[in-house]
């Protein structure tokens, strides 16, 4: 258990540089949604579009990371027999709690059998496929910066 909880915790270290520099107010990717779309025939028709940060803080997580975390937590709570922890979107600016979420789901993809901590690493990309080699090199170059593998 050590082991597990030593290498998660050292892996999302490395996370924190690689998404974020450490910043935990940093912004990512951003989204457009179409809020209102007036269509009209003498001209092309008016559209009020809602531009929304998508990754945020130092983990630079979605809200589905945020859903994901809560899913498996709640999972580990029932096993355990305990009240769940829970987070919202708004969590992701947090530091400890973007942390706390991050362990529940890296812990979870360890014990899926991703010990390595490179592979680990992009277990935080790209959940359930193959994550592109660009990223996997970002996490390997920041592991060897602080003294791991």
């Amino acid at each position: 258990m050590a082991n597990m909880t030593n290498l998660v915790a050292m892996v999302i270290a490395c996370l924190i540089q690689v998404e974020s520099s450490g910043n935990v107010n940093a912004v990512g990717d951003f989204a457009e949604k179409v809020i209102l779309d007036i269509p009209s025939e003498s001209c092309k028709g008016y559209r009020l579009m809602l531009r929304y940060p998508r990754a945020v803080g130092p983990l630079q997580m979605w809200e589905v990371s945020v859903d994901e975390a809560n899913r498996l937590e709640g999972l580990a709570a029932r096993r355990e027999g305990r009240q769940p922890r829970t987070w919202k979107p708004v969590d992701r600016t947090s530091l400890r709690a973007s942390v706390d979420m991050a362990t529940v789901i890296l812990t979870f993809h360890y014990k899926r059998g991703a010990v390595d901590p490179v592979e680990l690493g992009g277990k935080w990309r790209n959940p359930f496929s193959v994550c592109p080699k660009f990223y996997l090199d970002r996490v390997r170059k920041e592991l060897k910066k602080q003294g791991r593998k």
